[in-house]
């Protein structure tokens, strides 16, 4: 039986390296916020927030993926693909919906499961200042600090595991360098096709 993930979840931690996504083409990637920028094929776009989408509506056009928000304003003003999200922690198990959990992680891991993933590897989920930096990409426009409030989202990435393994959805954390425990650690290249 093959064990590898069928989806792999791209954040922006600054572990992240472009070798790492490049390895992913060919397989099954949501992206979330600014890795459409390393990653222009991934099947999926993910953002939350209506300020990014006013940030980045011109330049994700040629983005050729699927465009999703929970935010319904934005999905009206950009033409984008709009699901409910619910003031809630944990996953929702009904498609109709995603729990916002706070955090643009959780509701992409809870996205995808709703897209079929049923093995997950999550790749650029740091929860942390790596080297000093927050995101791979430096500040978001008009941001006078590049800041994450990780202390606020770690315990609720808990709650995501919980469910998780309840609903059988397996969840592997293969960012290089992470603050987040709750999901068992594997390294990317044991998670992919030998090359022919």
């Amino acid at each position: 039986m093959d064990t590898r993930p069928n989806w792999f979840l791209i954040a922006s931690g600054p572990s992240l390296t472009e070798e790492d996504v490049a390895s992913l083409e060919g397989q099954r990637v949501l992206c979330i916020n600014d890795n459409y920028r390393m990653a222009p094929w991934a099947d999926v776009l993910y953002a939350s927030d209506p300020i990014w989408w006013d940030w980045h509506a011109e330049r994700v056009k040629a983005f050729r993926g699927r465009k999703i928000t929970q935010d319904k304003e934005s999905a009206e003003k950009y033409g984008l693909e709009y699901i409910e999200s619910r003031d809630a922690d944990g996953l929702s198990r009904d498609p109709a919906y995603i729990h916002k959990g706070s955090n643009s992680g959780i509701q992409a891991i809870n996205l995808a499961y709703h897209l079929g993933a049923r093995r997950i590897a999550l790749l650029g989920y740091d929860m942390q200042a790596t080297g000093g930096k927050t995101h791979w990409h430096g500040k978001h426009p008009g941001e006078s600090a590049d800041y994450s409030p990780w202390h606020k989202w770690l315990w609720r990435y808990q709650l995501v595991a919980d469910d998780a393994e309840r609903m059988g959805l397996e969840i592997i954390n293969a960012t290089r360098e992470t603050a987040l425990t709750c999901f068992p650690r594997k390294p990317l290249s044991s998670l992919l096709p030998v090359p022919a």
